[in-house]
């Protein structure tokens, strides 16, 4: 018996298995699910980072994609698991049939089985010039906003192993994004007890179909946020579970800080150019100006393209 999981460019997902008579595929596509965060993002998208930052981000031509479990929101992932929980509560208390409903609940159940898996992710904001953002890195530092253009963002997404997607606050959405997940994981049960009696390990698919969910749900997850984000407009680069021998994979440990990562590089013409910038916002701080100055040197000497540099107007003073 073969259990595989495919992923295709067309934001496609598909769970397969193959019984004594034949191969079974399960396709899922994202937009089923829900169009709210499957959907087109604006034309510039705003990466919120300090001056360090964005001089290894505009030298490395790359952005690091963070480890879900290493961000700094100690409720990223638990907020969309706990939502699914409940529904799964919910819906199990109306069923019937107590072979599924134990189906159900032993894959909500396994979801913290899985909650280590290696799904990174990077984030961007609609705002290029967001007061809560510059208090979160102005300070002692001075805040940047990368603005990244729209095309050659998604250009360099590797087709079918990451997406950008928008993130959903509204609790009205959220629910509907689970219960239409609960709905493909309930259907593609229901498939795959057809085949039962034709399985030489009946086990094995239907733990095989738990995974499957899992891996789907936790792509989802980091995109459901606490309504009380929603001024901060944030999509995210989502990455399918990755193996951590990839060789843009990474680990960083120090005093500082302890952190695993995937590295995305930049798409660079045959000239050396890069494209990916639209324009770059200087955050309230003191020298902006020459800031600035350097900003534009740093951008010329690797070989960018963009817009503009602009300064923000925003009457924030740091320490």
């Amino acid at each position: 018996m073969i259990i595989t999981i495919q992923t295709f460019p067309e934001m496609m997902l598909k769970f397969k298995f193959k019984t004594a008579e034949k191969e079974i595929e399960l396709p899922i596509k994202w937009t089923e699910l829900d169009a709210s965060f499957a959907c087109e993002p604006p034309e510039v998208l705003y990466h919120y980072t300090d001056l360090t930052g964005a001089n290894g981000i505009i030298t490395s031509k790359s952005l690091r994609l963070t480890k879900i479990q290493y961000l700094n929101d100690e409720s990223e992932m638990k907020y969309g698991v706990n939502l699914f929980r409940a529904a799964v509560d919910n819906i199990s208390e109306r069923m019937p049939d107590s072979e599924k409903k134990e189906f159900l609940k032993t894959t909500a159940e396994q979801l913290d089985s899985f909650m280590n898996t290696n799904v990174c992710v990077a984030s961007f904001c609609e705002n290029g010039n967001l007061l809560s953002q510059w208090r979160a890195y102005g300070g002692s530092r001075c805040g940047i906003a990368l603005g990244f253009s729209r095309e050659p963002l998604r250009k360099i997404l590797s087709a079918g192993s990451m997406n950008l997607w928008k993130c959903v606050y509204d609790s009205k959405s959220q629910n509907k994004i689970i219960q239409n997940l609960i709905d493909h994981l309930l259907r593609s049960y229901d498939t795959i007890v057809e085949y039962r009696n034709s399985c030489d390990d009946w086990g094995r698919v239907k733990q095989g179909l738990i995974t499957f969910f899992n891996t789907i749900f936790l792509r989802i997850a980091p995109i459901l946020k606490n309504y009380h984000f929603r001024e901060e407009l944030e999509w995210r680069i989502v990455t399918t579970p990755l193996d951590c021998r990839n060789y843009n994979y990474s680990a960083y440990v120090s005093n500082e800080r302890v952190l695993q990562c995937y590295t995305l590089g930049f798409s660079i013409s045959e000239d050396g150019k890069c494209d990916i910038l639209d324009e770059i916002v200087i955050g309230p701080y003191k020298d902006a100006d020459l800031i600035r100055d350097a900003l534009s040197v740093l951008l010329l000497h690797n070989k960018y393209t963009y817009r503009s540099i602009g300064l923000s107007l925003i009457p924030y003073r740091g320490k």
